[in-house]
């Protein structure tokens, strides 16, 4: 069932993701009605067998790619909240809720195991809140948790063998302050040594004596530097990134640390270009496909270049005034390579080879826009689709089908929009002029770029304007209800030819269906009732040709119906009509 989903999602993945900076994406809606348990999102996580996972308020659901099914964590099927969601060594999925404590799921009978934490033993008290964050070489699962209340923010580590919880400190004496900062943090680099960033500076595990060392001497200025977030890019394991406040200063700043060699360099506004007082504090790294560094924000999108070790920024240019519209949460990377940002205010997409953005944001009277401006989690499943989870409203998913096509309302809006009416044929002219009638008459517009212009407008005697097409001579062919009609928007000039049952020469029907003109020039006129003829532009004459009705039997030399539907010319100038109740024909023109 997966499998199938997958595949669907991978058929329409590149066209919804490349056509983001050029089209209003559309977003299909999902809350209590649709089969979640409550409307405020935690998260949204998918698993290597295609699962979607979805953390609400009022418990966790999963999707299957048709259909949410709510999980079950325990036998009082209590409304649990679920925080963080990780997979150890084995695939094995763990949930980590902030009050409950950690959640086993089995693939095997779909069904929980569950670890409540037991009671810190130095003093008696609980640990009240615990996220998970990752699980070590040993399958032992690691996090931060608060233990008492008010409390500390410490590292914990489950023994998934035995179940046991420990609880760490700092094993120096005497011992520092070890209340974190930040999440613990495990390198890729040999050996997946596991940090730690708390207000005394960063730490490093000490598996032997079981407990965490400062990693630069207690005598130096780590006394007054809190390290607030730790990350490391995948193509430099050991490099880590720190998001460092300096207390004795009061200036927050990047620092780039090897570990292998202990060396490290600071980045800060001060002195380094590229950087605000705004944006050096980092909210999340990302190294995207082509190996480039991005940094999340707080004003905005920053990318560092190895080579020249400077930054450059990036900013919205949009003229919304809201103060921390531009602060960027996260980083999230589409298909076409682009950057998906969970922002102050809706969501930003950030096109890396253009450097410009796009902002979606919720609009009352769309009910295809985002839902919420306040995204709590984002989402690119293995099929390329977007999900967004939000505050208040609600899941949001990106719809593939609607979102291929660029809608344009009846109402005018910033010169790109068509007039009111129902639009009942369009055809384009080879200026790129799309052309169309509707209840008011004919208009000519550029998609996008002006308002549309009235060409003819409808006369109380016409029947009501349908089939268009714009000739190579620039000339407008349409029906009014009354035959053919030609006019002439350079000298404003009508022509019209009705049906004339005296004169076989005469256009055939004055209800019109289609109209096309071929490579010759020769145009070719389908009606509803009486078959197809053309018209000679040269001699102003018609010629008819036969058809069938009621009788199915083809006959080789008839059109199969007298209703004609469409007309069309392929790349070989051969003809080709669809009837209604008939079937596809094909002209020779040779035999006629």
């Amino acid at each position: 069932m997966i499998k199938r989903y997958l595949f669907f999602l991978l058929v329409f993945s590149s066209l919804q993701l490349t056509k983001a900076q050029t089209t209003q994406l559309k977003f299909d809606h999902f809350a209590e009605k649709e089969g979640l348990p409550d409307a405020q999102i935690l998260l949204i996580k998918q698993d290597d067998q295609g699962y979607i996972w979805i953390s609400t308020v009022r418990g966790l659901v999963k999707y299957d790619g048709y259909k949410f099914k709510n999980c079950r964590l325990d036998k009082e099927n209590q409304a649990i909240q679920i925080s963080t969601m990780i997979s150890d060594k084995d695939r094995n999925l763990w949930f980590s809720s902030a009050w409950s404590g950690i959640y086993k799921y089995s693939r095997k009978d779909d069904s929980f195991s569950h670890y409540p934490f037991p009671p810190f033993k130095k003093n008696g008290k609980n640990i009240h809140s615990f996220l998970l964050r990752f699980a070590d070489d040993e399958g032992n699962l690691w996090g931060n948790g608060i233990v008492g209340f008010p409390g500390k923010n410490q590292a914990v580590k489950l023994n998934t063998k035995d179940t046991s919880i420990e609880y760490f400190r700092n094993v120096q004496k005497p011992q520092a302050d070890f209340n974190l900062t930040c999440n613990i943090f495990q390198s890729r680099a040999t050996g997946h040594p596991i940090w730690a960033g708390t207000k005394k500076g960063l730490f490093l595990y000490d598996s032997k004596n079981r407990g965490f060392q400062s990693y630069f001497k207690l005598e130096d200025t780590t006394r007054q530097i809190t390290v607030n977030g730790i990350t490391e890019a995948p193509l430099e394991p050991g490099i880590l990134w720190l998001t460092i406040f300096n207390r004795y200063l009061k200036q927050s700043f990047i620092e780039r640390l090897d570990t292998r060699n202990k060396t490290f360099k600071d980045f800060g506004h001060q002195k380094s270009a590229g950087l605000t007082a705004s944006n050096d504090t980092i909210n999340e790294l990302y190294e995207d496909e082509k190996q480039r560094l991005w940094f999340a924000t707080q004003n905005g999108l920053m990318l560092f270049n190895r080579q020249t070790q400077t930054f450059v920024n990036f900013l919205p240019a949009d003229t919304d005034k809201e103060a921390k519209k531009n602060q960027v949460y996260s980083i999230t990377e589409a298909m076409n390579g682009s950057l998906w940002l969970r922002c102050g205010k809706g969501l930003l997409n950030f096109d890396t080879k253009t450097h410009l953005f796009q902002r979606y944001t919720s609009n009352p009277k769309d009910p295809y826009t985002l839902s919420w401006n306040n995204v709590t989690d984002l989402l690119i499943d293995q099929g390329g689709i977007l999900w967004a989870g939000t505050r208040q409203a609600g899941l949001n998913k990106v719809n593939t089908v609607g979102s291929a096509f660029q809608t344009y309302p009846g109402i005018i809006r910033d010169g790109g929009s068509y007039r009111d009416g129902i639009t009942r044929n369009i055809t384009v002219s080879a200026d790129g002029y799309c052309w169309y009638t509707n209840d008011l008459g004919i208009y000519k517009w550029k998609p996008g770029s002006n308002n549309p212009t009235l060409i003819y407008k409808i006369k109380k005697t016409d029947i009501g304007l349908d089939a268009i097409y714009i000739a190579k001579d620039r000339k407008v062919y349409f029906t009014n209800g009354n035959g053919l009609q030609i006019y002439d928007p350079d000298h404003h000039q009508l022509q019209s030819y009705s049906y004339n049952r005296d004169d076989t020469a005469s256009i055939s029907s004055n209800k019109i269906n289609y109209i096309l003109q071929d490579h010759t020039g020769l145009i070719w006129i389908g009606t509803m009732d009486k078959g197809i003829c053309t018209y000679n532009i040269a001699s102003h004459k018609f010629k008819r040709y036969p058809y069938q009705t009621g009788d199915r039997t083809l006959s080789g030399d008839k059109l199969d119906d007298d209703c004609v539907d469409q007309i069309y010319e392929d790349r070989q100038g051969i003809i080709w009509v669809n009837t209604l109740q008939g079937g596809l024909n094909r002209f020779n023109r040779e035999t006629g």
